[in-house]
């Protein structure tokens, strides 16, 4: 709720940019995925930044820190997968109001 025509065209090209990731690195092209991804995730935090009580913003962010770290899983990095796995929980959870800090 609360998202103007302008952030909502941002949150649609994150989604697209991450759908972008994934057939990338679904076809072996990882740094193409990551480029994608980042990007991504680099346009979505701004928004949610911008507009933090805006939910679609912040679940959009949640799943591009989900994407991100699937590919650092299946590329051997686990510990950084977890961060951003974690990352995405924290998104999440502010979206639904009950942000609390990870263990």
């Amino acid at each position: 709720e609360g998202a103007d025509a302008a952030g909502e065209a941002k949150a649609e090209l994150g989604h697209s940019l991450i759908a972008l990731g994934h057939l990338l690195s679904e076809t072996g092209r990882m740094d193409e995925a990551w480029t994608s991804y980042m990007e991504a995730r680099t346009l979505l935090d701004g928004l949610t930044h911008a507009n933090p009580a805006v939910t679609l913003f912040q679940g959009a962010l949640a799943m591009s820190h989900n994407n991100i770290g699937n590919l650092l899983r299946e590329t051997g990095k686990p510990a950084e997968a977890l961060a951003s796995y974690q990352a995405a929980r924290v998104s999440l959870a502010r979206a639904e109001g009950t942000a609390t800090a990870l263990p």
